[in-house]
């Protein structure tokens, strides 16, 4: 399922497996990459809980996209967020 998911996003990421606990992670790194999956998620939104915490994330990735996390006041506004993040996209 990983797979077909990485294919989707045009095979970008990465797909890693963690035997602690037993998950598979898919992980998209960099503002350019995580552009994409926020285009999907903007065109077909996630419902609940979940939008809250993607219009936080969102939020944060246009900041970083613009560099404006480099100023003093973005910088707190992007690292204020409670799990925002950076502009790391995981499925678990």
């Amino acid at each position: 399922m990983f797979e077909q998911v990485k294919s989707f996003y045009g095979n970008i990421g990465n797909i890693s497996k963690h035997v602690t606990d037993n998950t598979l992670r898919y992980t998209v790194s960099g503002v350019a990459n995580c552009k994409i999956i926020q285009n999907h998620f903007l065109n077909y939104p996630l419902l609940t809980y979940k939008l809250v915490y993607f219009q936080l994330w969102s939020s944060a990735l246009d900041i970083m996209a613009k560099n404006e996390h480099l100023t003093s006041q973005h910088h707190r506004t992007c690292f204020a967020v409670p799990d925002a993040g950076t502009p790391e996209c995981f499925l678990t």
